[in-house]
């Protein structure tokens, strides 16, 4: 089963993060059947903000990540441990030779939304260093919120099997609170320098408690929080009945020229199909709405 651990150490200088995502990441493929180097990108931007989304404070906040660049890629994440997200290209594949951040190109960017219930999100936006997603969220947070902070993401792909289907999928994150001292810092690097790279622990049968306890080797520390994450879309029928009552008049009557008007969710390609019928309806609603606009006019 996917999770999420948090920890925190004993004298509160620093935050930990580990995660097994293998789980939503297959979900991810299925939805939208991505080719091989779009499952390792979008499974990386996917499990960093489901790990980054639990430290949100309140059920209505939300943190995105947007990639933009030769494909453009959104994930979005709130506290839950649930996200979502879209990509331009399911299937891109890179030339040979060519690294996976070459998805983005060399003039990229990298963009943070967090929406805290305020009158505006933040937002914060830095060029992407490579595109290799760890990297590019790692930079983000020390250069544009002046924190000491590490990112590992990693993807394991079934090699055996004929669609290359995800095997695992995994990553922490560790950053330090105000004060932290040098020393610490330098243990943490230390430690994480050593590390193998996220992919090769998940290919050696290591979990996130084995991931946490080697990133913060010689630490004591609590394990404060354990998060089943997981792909969730909100998206619902009434919510797009409601969006197509926002369309103009015109629109509706020409979609009303086909028997059957299917809409799809882009966070999670759902299908919702809609009858000459249904759009009649709407019609008469807007109409009705109409008139009674103009007469509370007069």
């Amino acid at each position: 089963m996917d999770k999420i651990i948090r920890a925190i150490s004993k004298d509160k200088k620093f935050i930990a993060i580990a995660a097994e995502t293998g789980a939503l990441v297959a979900e991810a493929d299925e939805k939208f059947s991505l080719s091989p180097a779009i499952k390792i990108l979008f499974g990386r931007a996917l499990t960093a903000a489901a790990m980054i989304g639990i430290t949100l404070k309140g059920e209505n906040e939300s943190l995105a990540y947007r990639f933009d660049g030769g494909i453009k890629m959104t994930v979005a994440a709130n506290m839950k441990g649930e996200v979502k997200g879209i990509v331009s290209s399911s299937s891109w594949m890179p030339r040979e030779n060519e690294p996976l951040g070459s998805a983005f190109g060399k003039n990229g960017n990298l963009t943070v939304i967090k929406d805290l219930g305020l009158k505006e999100p933040y937002s914060g936006q830095i060029p992407l260093v490579n595109g290799e997603i760890a990297a590019d969220i790692t930079d983000y947070y020390q250069k544009s919120e002046q924190t000491p902070f590490c990112c590992s993401l990693g993807v394991l792909l079934d090699r055996e099997s004929e669609d290359l289907s995800v095997r695992s999928a995994g990553g922490f994150v560790v950053w330090a609170m105000p004060g932290c001292e040098e020393e610490l810092l330098k243990k943490l690097d230390e430690n994480i320098a050593v590390l193998p790279n996220v992919t090769a622990m998940l290919e050696s049968g290591m979990t996130a408690t084995d991931i946490l306890k080697a990133a913060l080797h010689g630490f004591d520390f609590d394990i404060t929080e354990t998060v089943t994450p997981k792909y969730h879309c909100d998206c619902t029928r009434e919510k797009i009945e409601l969006m197509l009552l926002t369309l103009p008049e015109e629109e509706l009557s020409r979609l009303k020229e086909d028997e059957v008007t299917e809409v799809v969710c882009h966070w999670c390609n759902t299908k919702y199909c809609f009858t000459k019928a249904d759009l009649e309806m709407y019609l008469r609603v807007k109409k009705r709405e109409k008139e009674i606009r103009e007469k509370n006019a007069r």
